[in-house]
């Protein structure tokens, strides 16, 4: 799953990255699955263009016009998913979690302390 999110992500970002807005072809040169995942992505409305297949009902041609609305946030969601997933993500989650915990017993202390100080039993 690592592989293929990474390899959406680079699709769709070759695609929003452009510069011009001639379309982009995927077929002569590029990987069978390269050419799937687009027509995927075409198909569940990510890319804006089409594609064609061959006898056996396999992409084997796409050409891609411009990245939706959906394409965008996509590729956000792929990215937090990767960014969860490694260790530096998981750090992070762990961090917040201990964070909260010492600011909740921080937060004890001091309120029972400001009681005792002013007599508030």
């Amino acid at each position: 799953m690592k592989i293929v999110r990474k390899q959406v992500v680079a699709i769709l970002k070759k695609v929003a990255d452009r510069n011009d807005q001639s379309p982009v072809e995927f077929g002569n040169g590029s990987a069978s699955d390269e050419v799937r995942l687009v027509a995927e992505l075409i198909d569940d409305g990510y890319l804006d263009g089409s594609h064609m297949e061959d006898e056996m009902g396999r992409p084997c041609h796409a050409t891609v016009t411009g990245i939706s609305i959906a394409g965008h946030d996509h590729i956000d969601q792929l990215r937090n998913e990767g960014f969860r997933a490694s260790k530096k993500g998981k750090a992070l989650a762990m961090a917040k979690y201990i964070a909260v915990f010492a600011l909740g017993i921080i937060a004890t202390v001091v309120s029972q302390w400001l009681a005792k100080k002013l007599g508030v039993d």
